[in-house]
């Protein structure tokens, strides 16, 4: 479990599939998300910053591990970005949520290989 804070992000493109609300944006980005087991999403004062208290499915590594670049893929049309949390940095060597694609990769091309005979 941790508990994530949320914001919005709008460059590079992102949040061309975003809503007027940041925390409907959260949730059905987190729906999305198969490592997710549950979530209270905890709108604060602020409409910038929302706090998501996470469950995550015991798998998760190997879940995340079959799809490195998921999360940036449904974070980013979105336009949502997790603020870093010193509590959650000494818990875990690596963050569930972690929104960062492999150097070229995109989340919208494909790889062709081409074999000779």
């Amino acid at each position: 479990m941790g508990t994530y804070l949320f914001e919005r992000h709008a460059e590079d493109g992102a949040g061309h599939a975003a809503s007027a609300s940041l925390s409907s944006d959260i949730a059905r980005a987190l729906q999305q998300i198969d490592w997710v087991d549950r979530f209270t999403v905890h709108p604060g004062d602020s409409e910038d910053i929302v706090r998501v208290d996470v469950v995550f499915d015991e798998e998760w590594p190997d879940l995340r591990a079959s799809e490195p670049g998921f999360v940036a893929s449904v974070f980013h049309p979105l336009g949502l970005r997790t603020i870093p949390n010193p509590a959650l940095a000494h818990t875990q060597t690596d963050d569930p949520l972690s929104a960062t694609l492999p150097i070229d990769d995109d989340p919208e091309s494909m790889d062709l290989f081409l074999f000779e005979k």
